[in-house]
C-alpha cells in the first residue's frame, strides 16, 4: 500500500538517468558511500536551489529531509566528475576520497546527505502540500529547475503543478554543511 510522507521543511528534488546510471543504481552507490564515509555529495543544478539557499534552509530548520521524486528528468548525459568542493566558493578542498565519483555538469552544486533510504515505491508526494521557501510560491518544477527547497503549505494544499503527485524514490537527511560548491 503506497504512504504519503510526512510533510516537513524538505528538499524535493526530482531525479532520472544521469551518464548512463539508473536512479536506482546511483541510489545504491550512494548509500554505499554513506556507509563508508558517513555522508556523501550529490550532484544538482536547479535555479530554485542555490547553494547558498540550501545552506540557509539547512540551518533554519532541523534534520531537513530529501525527498527524491521520480519524474521527467531528462536524461542528463555531462558526466564531468568534480574534484574540489567548497561551503563559500573561495576556500577549496578535495572530495573526500573514500566517496563514490561526483558527476555532473561542472561547476555545479552538491546536496550533503548523511542518511539515505530507498523506499521501493512504498510512498508518494503531493506537490500541492507545499510552497517554495524562498517566495512561498506554489511549487513549480522545470527544466533547469527540478531541486527546490520547500515548506509546509499551513492552510492546507494550494494549486501549483497539474502533475501534483510524485512517487518517492529514496527518502535522504540534509548533512552539514548541508550544500557544497563543486568544480
Amino acid at each position: 500500500m503506497i504512504q504519503r510522507v510526512p510533510t516537513c521543511p524538505a528538499i524535493l528534488s526530482i531525479i532520472g538517468w544521469h551518464a548512463g546510471e539508473s536512479p536506482d543504481v546511483i541510489i545504491k552507490r550512494k548509500r554505499e558511500d554513506i556507509q563508508k564515509a558517513k555522508s556523501t555529495i550529490w550532484h544538482y543544478h536547479s535555479q530554485l536551489a542555490s547553494v547558498q539557499t540550501v545552506q540557509r534552509f539547512g540551518n533554519a530548520h532541523q534534520n531537513v529531509t530529501i525527498y527524491f521524486l521520480e519524474g521527467g528528468a531528462y536524461p542528463a548525459s555531462t558526466a564531468q566528475a568534480a574534484r574540489q568542493m567548497s561551503s563559500n566558493a573561495s576556500n577549496w578542498g578535495s572530495l573526500p576520497p573514500s566517496i563514490s565519483n561526483v558527476t555532473g555538469k561542472l561547476p555545479g552544486g552538491g546536496l550533503v546527505i548523511g542518511n539515505l533510504s530507498e523506499t521501493l515505491s512504498e510512498y508518494e508526494i503531493d506537490l500541492w502540500d507545499y510552497f517554495e521557501h524562498s517566495t512561498s510560491q506554489p511549487l513549480r518544477f522545470r527544466q533547469g529547475a527540478s531541486t527546490a527547497c520547500a515548506v509546509v503549505a499551513q492552510n492546507g494544499p494550494v494549486e501549483g503543478m497539474k502533475s501534483r503527485i510524485r512517487n518517492v524514490v529514496a527518502i535522504g537527511q540534509l548533512a552539514p554543511p548541508y550544500a557544497v560548491y563543486l568544480r
